[in-house]
């Protein structure tokens, strides 16, 4: 069996262009800004239509925005402090 969906592209695909010109023109104009700053002048300034995922995650795979760290877990597991009268087992 073959799955022909898999063939087509994407109907709201951004097309090649605007990538390309959303990756120059965060390296040569806006150079150091945050992934939020930059989406809000990339917005008013230029007319972009994406949102805020789709910009962060194009500078991130074209490595011009490094990811950021991983967060720890919420509620962190620790050892029990020992009191008087606690069972060992």
């Amino acid at each position: 069996m073959y799955d022909h969906r898999l063939d087509k592209v994407a109907h709201n695909a951004a097309p090649l262009d605007e990538v390309i010109r959303l990756i120059e023109l965060y390296q040569t104009r806006y150079r150091g800004f945050t992934v939020a700053h930059f989406h809000d002048k990339y917005q008013d300034k230029h007319q972009g239509q994406r949102s805020y995922t789709w910009v962060k995650n194009q500078l991130q795979e074209h490595q011009v925005v490094q990811k950021g760290k991983k967060k720890g877990a919420h509620r962190r597991k620790r050892e029990r402090a020992p009191m008087a009268g606690m069972m060992l087992h």
